[in-house]
């Protein structure tokens, strides 16, 4: 019986060791704590102290995922730059919580989150954040415009400016539209309607 319990108490030794060393590479080390590639999160930063996209160097020279900017604060801010101050309730309700997501989706940063919060115009969000607002296309605004023009009985002065397409599309670049605006002149029928999309 003694005899027994050595050799039961052996195995046991040996498969505890076995297990031990199996999660463990040639080089000793175990494969869930090899060191991080450069420039990768928990990996070191490039030697110009920078990170790959999405990350940044901290103080001890490791590549981390910044902190996440306050994605309700920046939606809000957004809503007030691109809606302006009297939208419809609903309206904002709505754009909030797609730009919230939005916000959530590409990992906005605090920094950023920072900056957009003073932004007072599209251009300046973009400054913020590339491509955080999408740009609308002004060929289509403007052939949708000039459409609605020359078939609303109601159309007054507007009508001049029906032969004027070259320079309205002009006016269009340069004001750099939202995709929101777009959205709201495509849906206008009327001089009326396309004239509540002007805040946009």
């Amino acid at each position: 019986m003694e005899f027994t319990r050595i050799w039961i108490a052996l195995v046991g030794a040996a498969m505890v060791i076995a297990g031990g060393c199996q999660n463990h590479d040639d080089t000793g080390k175990s494969p869930t704590h090899a060191a991080n590639k450069d420039g990768t999160e928990m990996g070191k930063c490039y030697g110009n102290g920078t990170c790959n996209p999405g990350l940044i160097c901290s103080g001890s020279n490791i590549c981390v995922k910044p902190p996440p900017a306050d994605c309700r604060k920046v939606a809000l801010q957004m809503s007030y730059v691109i809606l302006g101050n009297y939208a419809e309730p609903a309206a904002r309700q709505n754009y909030v919580a797609a730009q919230k997501a939005r916000c959530t989706r590409l990992v906005i940063t605090k920094e950023e989150g920072e900056c957009i919060a003073h932004a007072k115009s599209p251009a300046a969000l973009n400054k913020c954040r590339a491509g955080l607002v999408e740009a609308g296309r002004c060929e289509e605004i403007i052939e949708h415009i000039l459409a609605v023009i020359k078939r609303d009985p109601k159309a007054g002065y507007e009508r001049y400016l029906v032969n004027r397409k070259d320079k309205l599309l002009r006016k269009c670049q340069r004001k750099n539209p939202t995709k929101e605006m777009e959205t709201c002149v495509l849906a206008g029928q009327t001089v009326e309607e396309l004239n509540k999309c002007d805040s946009l």
